[in-house]
């Protein structure tokens, strides 16, 4: 029986999805209803300007995004596939025990990877990969999804701006990965990087 390709991989060229570091792809390589795989990290830096601060708040009750600047913040996330998206469950832990829960999907939208959030709010992504096997996801704009209807945003009509998010090997079982979101007039919006172990994998 053939396997499915998961979301990443069906997403990408498959010259580039051959091309990425085996690390990245053990850090999405997951498919099948209820299929897991679990990581644990540290986020050495999370940040965002105060011009943002005020829409993070309201994006808690999407559990979405993180409502505070900081360092060395514990993270744990589970990635759980099911038969069309890939969900992420993390779970930040600041140094006085506060947590925060940030929930996503990763799913192809209309034949476009997006990542969405409760809501039907999704930023558009294009995955390549470096010529050193490092993975690049940058946005395309970002969709509203209600239904029947996609409502697509560019990115300067959205505050937060055009994203980069980075991932490269640190071992075979880790990867530091990168996120900067800039926007044409308000510059750096928010930004994060750490550092994550893919402890094991659990299969349905």
């Amino acid at each position: 029986m053939t396997k499915k390709l998961c979301i990443l991989q069906a997403a990408m060229k498959e010259a580039d999805w051959a091309r990425l570091q085996p690390a990245i792809k053990g850090h999405y390589d997951v498919s099948g209803d209820g299929n897991m795989i679990f990581c644990k990290g540290v986020m050495e830096e999370v940040s965002h300007n105060a011009v943002v601060k005020p829409l993070l708040w309201l994006f808690r009750p999407l559990e979405a995004l993180v409502p505070f600047n900081g360092v060395n913040i514990g993270c744990e996330v589970t990635h759980i596939a099911t038969d069309s998206s890939l969900l992420f469950n993390r779970v930040f832990k600041r140094q006085d025990g506060k947590k925060v829960n940030f929930n996503s999907k990763l799913k192809l939208h209309n034949g476009e990877l997006v990542e969405f959030i409760k809501g039907g709010l999704g930023m558009r992504l294009n995955p390549t990969t470096d010529p050193d096997g490092s993975l690049r996801m940058e946005s395309l704009g970002y969709v509203l999804w209600l239904g029947p209807v996609s409502l697509y945003i560019p990115s300067f009509l959205v505050p937060f701006g055009n994203a980069v998010i980075t991932e490269t090997s640190v071992t075979p079982t880790t990867t530091r990965m990168g996120y900067v979101s800039t926007h044409p007039l308000l510059g750096r919006t928010m930004g994060y990087t750490g550092t994550f172990k893919i402890n094991k994998a659990k299969l349905a």
